[in-house]
């Protein structure tokens, strides 16, 4: 337990929004769908987001959008015939 906190910090939301880019908005909606890592009430009018919890978030990312499976539906998610565009 111990590591964990040494190595654990608080991120508040302007960092949290820089190292995603995405909108305050965009981050909400994705942590009500659990689809993002939700904040941890650090006091009455705080939150705070977890950096390792974060981190893996990003890695989980990476790692989907370079799975194979990922680039094979890529088309389909892009709403296009193909990468290079319709033929």
């Amino acid at each position: 337990m111990s590591n964990y906190i040494e190595t654990t910090r608080f991120e508040r939301l302007p960092a949290i929004l820089t190292r995603v880019s995405v909108t305050r908005s965009t981050l909400y909606r994705w942590v009500a769908a659990n689809k993002f890592p939700a904040p941890i009430r650090l006091g009455e009018n705080t939150v705070a987001w977890d950096s390792r919890a974060v981190d893996r978030w990003i890695a989980d990312r990476i790692t989907e959008s370079r799975s194979a499976e990922s680039l094979r539906t890529l088309p389909e998610r892009m709403g296009k015939a193909g990468v290079g565009g319709a033929k």
